[in-house]
């Protein structure tokens, strides 16, 4: 009888350099040892091909795949598609694990079937390996519940499907999560027509199914460096999280509610004050919108209206999140 591994580990890989050095062995570190790795690699042409070939070559549960060159979601998916194990974990091929993240993620979904993804702190990696413990700090839910980040906890659905548009992606990096393989029945692959943020609706897809828990444990290591992916422009980063929201509301008009067209509005008012940030030291801009909210008194009533009662309920709903409240079930204190 064959006997399936306990945890998928996904490595999709192409021209990862010599980063993905560093990858393997934080798998081979890890003190969950029951897992197998699918490698998928889009034709690279550098030395992470040999170094995975190596890693396959050394270790029965690794297995390398040739995949076409479609881009970072369709590779994703190809390793999906070849996965067994109850849970995934995507290694993308220049970041890092914690020893024990597995262990620790893995755990708390076991006791929690409720719950189909599980997350951690990330820490960001320059390309030389520096460590930024700022990064986790400055996202908008740590920033206004610090408090809330410091026991492990689960956040319920579907609240948190809306609070993530109040407060941003939870989620920074694939890397911080394990998800149960079955949830891709019910959200399916990652969408492949969303540029770089086809993650970000497959998140939203996600949470409109799963509660969220959050591990205060072992951290995920997310490189930040020229090759990647992913885009470190706010503004651009912005935006795409937009199209993303305004998709998942088309997909899913039954799940539209007061709260989240709330957030929906905040997130546009995010957007355009990043859309005004090459501008914000411009006459233009700035005087013009002053002498605009002087000049026209039912403006400014407005502008304070609409814009400082989403801030007054974006507060407000952060208020008690620490106390068993707003849809937050702490696991220990």
């Amino acid at each position: 009888m064959l006997t399936l591994p306990v945890i998928s580990i996904l490595i999709p890989n192409y021209n990862s350099g010599s980063h993905v050095r560093e990858c393997i062995t934080s798998i081979s570190e890890q003190s969950f040892s029951d897992w197998e790795v699918v490698i998928c690699d889009s034709g690279s042409t550098d030395e992470s091909r040999q170094l995975l070939e190596d890693f396959a070559a050394e270790d029965e549960r690794v297995n390398f795949y040739e995949v076409p060159k479609e881009g970072i979601y369709p590779g994703w998916n190809e390793c999906l598609k070849r996965a067994r194990g109850e849970y995934v974990y995507i290694a993308t091929a220049d970041d890092l694990c914690s020893p024990d993240l597995l262990a620790s993620l893995c755990a708390v979904l076991e006791v929690n079937p409720s719950v189909d993804l599980a997350y951690c702190r990330l820490v960001k990696l320059n390309a030389s390996g520096n460590r930024d413990e700022t990064a986790w700090e400055q996202q908008p839910l740590a920033r206004c519940n610090s408090l809330l980040f410091e026991h492990s906890h689960i956040r319920e659905a579907p609240t948190e499907l809306w609070r993530s548009f109040f407060y941003g992606h939870p989620v920074i990096s694939i890397n911080q999560l394990l998800i149960r393989r079955n949830l891709f029945e019910k959200t399916g692959l990652f969408p492949t027509d969303m540029g770089p943020s086809g993650d970000v609706l497959w998140h939203l897809r996600a949470l409109s199914h799963s509660n969220l828990l959050f591990v205060h444990g072992p951290y995920a290591g997310w490189r930040i460096h020229e090759a990647q992916a992913s885009t470190s422009d706010a503004r651009i980063s912005a935006m795409q999280c937009q199209i993303c929201r305004e998709r998942f509301i088309d997909e899913n008009p039954h799940l539209v509610s007061g709260a989240l067209r709330r957030g929906m509005a905040l997130a546009r008012w995010h957007l355009l004050r990043q859309k005004l940030k090459p501008f914000q030291n411009s006459f233009t801009v700035r005087e013009g919108l002053d002498m605009l909210l002087v000049l026209f008194p039912m403006a400014r009533a407005l502008v304070r209206k609409v814009f400082l009662d989403r801030k007054a309920s974006f507060t407000a709903l952060v208020a008690g999140e620490g106390i068993n409240a707003n849809g937050v079930q702490m696991l220990n204190k």
